[in-house]
């Protein structure tokens, strides 16, 4: 999945530059991939290259996927420009950007887009400077501003550094420093954390998070080890979650009552729609989700509907393709209606429906007719909004009994459309009227991979019943 590739250049982002350094990356302790960081001085600038291979399965089904970011800086660490470049099964995305007097130039496929530039951001080499003329010790506090080329995002990196004391490095014991790291993207307000292990000069050696029930992680090694075969690490079967009570499919026909606990600090558990959240304190939640619609009318805000009618790079709705789409759809009158139809066509429109593909513009899709539960959602929201409809992406939970005939919880992407003056659920992967109760929203935005990040930290269901079944005790 995306989310673990962007996740993983995050940490690049804040890994310390060298000649030539590589890293092997482990999921639950089997390897699936490298980096590789090479860094270059000539004249006035400074260039580092970050190079990262990854390999998984889904149920079978084998995902690779490759980036190469290349950073330049001024011999006195201000970064110049950088060049991105992510190629996985189903879509390529390449940005450019370039800084210049306190702005930024954005090429993409999209077109071109300037921006203000945060002067705090600090590229590789800028990051080890700054590290090496700092005293770490116990106790010690480190603020770094990196940037996220796939969100286009500043990322504030808080390091927290503990005692320095012996970890094992591929059975290889070193003395280092360990330290809570929190890495939170001011674009979007999300943050991960993560813990790792450096030595009194700030290099990096190891650093893991858990994210959705795995642990993530790359440790420095050799080239040799780096390059060797990977093992074949099934991500669906891992991040599974486990259900505490046994359900039926008649169950989710009504409205559920859950009890979840997120695994680290969070901004919550959205309440809107068909769902509603209350905290119960210590990372724990009350999720009440309703199949039907809400009886009383919602009100949608100015800067709501711009936000769920806008384009953006996943959710392309003005491309060719697109547009081509809608012309194929024969859409009734009213909103609600024309929900529900784009949903049913989605459905059966995507009719190679695999694993192979981990995250793909609503373009790449049209074009393909080929993908799963992110693929579906993408070009649901595209459609509606192409259709004037505002439609969110949301991203959260599902039962997998209609998808794997099993009592357990999956990671899954659906759609809410606000249309009769309501938000509805809409679920193309399952098809027409697909929503129900077994849908647990985690995190909702405009389908952009930054809106994701809400579900990296992971969550355990303590107690589901039937609200059915609780108001007859």
């Amino acid at each position: 999945m995306k989310r673990f590739l962007i996740l993983i250049l995050l940490l690049a982002g804040v890994s310390f530059a060298g000649s030539e350094k590589y890293y092997a990356l482990f999921m639950n302790s089997g390897k699936s991939g490298y980096m590789l960081e090479k860094q270059t001085r000539s004249g006035e600038e400074i260039k580092t290259e970050n190079k990262i291979m990854m390999e998984m399965t889904r149920f079978g089904t084998t995902i690779s996927m490759e980036t190469v970011i290349e950073y330049i800086e001024t011999a006195d660490y201000e970064p110049k420009e950088m060049s991105y470049e992510l190629s996985m099964t189903g879509t390529t995305v390449r940005k450019h950007f370039t800084i210049r007097d306190g702005q930024v130039k954005i090429v993409t496929e999209m077109g071109v887009f300037k921006d203000d530039w945060n002067e705090d951001i600090l590229f590789p080499a800028g990051i080890q400077h700054k590290l090496s003329n700092t005293e770490i010790t116990e106790g010690s506090k480190i603020e770094i501003m990196g940037f996220d080329p796939e969100t286009v995002s500043p990322v504030r990196t808080v390091m927290k550094f503990g005692e320095k004391q012996e970890t094992k490095l591929l059975g290889v014991p070193r003395m280092l420093y360990k330290a809570k790291t929190s890495e939170t993207y001011l674009a979007g307000g999300s943050t991960v954390n993560s813990v790792s292990w450096c030595d009194e000069t700030g290099e990096l050696y190891k650093t893991t998070v858990n994210m959705m029930g795995i642990e993530l992680s790359f440790v420095r090694c050799s080239r040799e080890f780096a390059l060797s075969e990977n093992e074949s690490i099934d991500l669906l079967e891992q991040t599974l979650v486990d259900s505490p009570s046994e359900l039926e499919s008649d169950d989710f026909g009504s409205g559920m009552v859950y009890t979840l606990k997120l695994n680290n600090e969070s901004s919550g558990i959205p309440s809107t729609g068909m769902q509603k959240s209350e905290s119960l304190g210590e990372n724990k939640y009350s999720v009440t989700v309703y199949p039907a619609l809400a009886e009383s009318r919602a009100k949608l805000s100015e800067a709501e509907r711009k936000k769920y009618l806008s384009e953006t790079d996943y959710v392309d709705y003005k491309s060719p393709e697109v547009q081509e789409l809608l012309k194929q759809i024969d859409l009734p009158e009213g909103e609600l209606a024309k929900a529900r139809k784009i949903e049913e066509f989605v459905h059966n429109y995507i009719d190679t429906k695999n694993l192979s593909t981990a995250y793909a513009r609503a373009s790449e899709t049209a074009a393909s007719k080929t993908g799963d539960c992110t693929e579906h959602s993408v070009l649901t929201a595209a459609l509606c909004r192409a259709a004037g409809i505002p439609c969110k992406a949301a991203g959260g939970l599902v039962h997998t009994m209609q998808f794997f005939g099993e009592n357990k919880f999956g990671f899954h992407a659906w759609n809410e459309a606000f249309a009769g003056g309501k938000w509805i659920g809409l679920d193309a992967a399952i098809g027409k009227n697909g929503f129900d109760s077994s849908h647990i929203k985690l995190v909702e935005g405009k389908g952009e991979i930054i809106d994701f990040f809400g579900i990296i930290n992971g969550v355990k269901i303590l107690d589901c019943r039937p609200l059915r079944k609780l108001e007859g005790e």
